[in-house]
């Protein structure tokens, strides 16, 4: 028997025992609203919010939590021990490792790599292609940049700064 913990709001949990996840979607959808895709592998006990999409071919490991809005897209990977904050969303393919923090409003492009012990503040935003290495610190309203071309990684607080880096890179390159 496996259990899933929902959080129907700030003070109030719901436990759901099941065995097989495919007897509990419609009541995840119609009760929760969260929507679960085909073959979601979910390998342990886990904590989610309510309005949360789990696309296919998701694999989540044990003690995870994903808080009320978020959006986990296919293909995703999320190691044993993780937190996803509210309303993040994980575009197609992102790895995350365990023991890893992500806080609220965060973006996450496709085919993101974030390694083991990992803290990356709310309104983070990371872009395609890039890997987060072990025991790496990301503050909060981040924009983290990678020019592949160029091996040129950025982190920046303010959107002027980014548009001011951005112009100066593409001028630069």
């Amino acid at each position: 028997m496996k259990v899933l913990f929902i959080y129907k709001d700030n003070d109030r949990v719901e436990r759901i025992t099941y065995t097989s996840l495919s007897n509990i979607k419609d009541i995840l959808l119609n009760d929760y609203g969260i929507l679960i895709g085909n073959n979601v592998k979910i390998q342990g006990n886990i904590q989610i919010g309510t309005n949360v999409y789990i696309g296919n071919d998701v694999v989540i490991s044990h003690n995870v939590s994903i808080y009320n809005g978020c959006y986990i897209g296919d293909g995703c990977h999320i190691h044993n021990n993780t937190i996803i904050g509210h309303n993040t969303i994980l575009m197609p393919a992102v790895q995350i490792g365990k023991f890893t923090h992500i806080g609220s409003n965060c973006v996450i492009e496709k085919d993101v790599i974030i390694k083991d012990d990992v803290l990356i503040g709310r309104n983070t935003y990371i872009l395609s292609n890039t890997v987060i290495d072990n025991r790496t610190p990301l503050n909060n309203n981040n924009k983290v940049l990678k020019i592949t071309g160029a091996n040129i990684h950025v982190m920046i607080n303010e959107l002027n700064e980014y548009q001011r880096i951005t112009t100066q890179l593409f001028d630069w390159i």
